[in-house]
């Protein structure tokens, strides 16, 4: 199974943590470039809290994410299919960008990219871990 999650849409890092127990997942930073303003979201504070449960795929980011109004455009959608098949055939992963709605953001096409080649259920995720298990 794939997951997409938005960091901004009121993520913490205790969600992240509950998300990544709760399904046994693998957590795939898809940013082109993975820094935030935040630095609890940055690629080297994600690497030191998660470890083996972090794995970075510029593969699957926005090569447009600069350019307002650009259509969205995955940098290498092969070499991300390449990178995370072996990866989904033995756990889910939870595909992470900035954006809060999914509906504007690339993670939504990078996870149709996954559906699509792999046979996989996507679901997207709320921020807030409360959220989700309350529906």
């Amino acid at each position: 199974k794939c997951y997409t999650l938005g960091y901004l849409d009121h993520c913490t890092m205790p969600d992240l943590a509950g998300y990544l127990v709760l399904f046994g997942a693998l957590l795939v930073d898809i940013r082109l470039t993975p820094y935030s303003a935040n630095p609890l979201w940055r690629q080297e504070a994600l690497r030191r809290r998660l470890g083996a449960d972090y794995h970075y795929c510029h593969a699957l980011g926005n090569r447009n994410y600069k350019q307002s109004g650009a259509p969205m455009v995955l940098f290498a959608p092969e070499e991300g299919l390449r990178q995370l098949r072996p990866i989904l055939a033995v756990r889910p992963i939870i595909l992470l960008c900035a954006c809060r709605d999914v509906f504007q953001c690339h993670r939504r096409l990078a996870a149709e990219v996954l559906a699509g080649a792999l046979d996989l259920e996507v679901e997207h995720l709320p921020g807030d871990v409360t959220r989700w298990a309350e529906r």
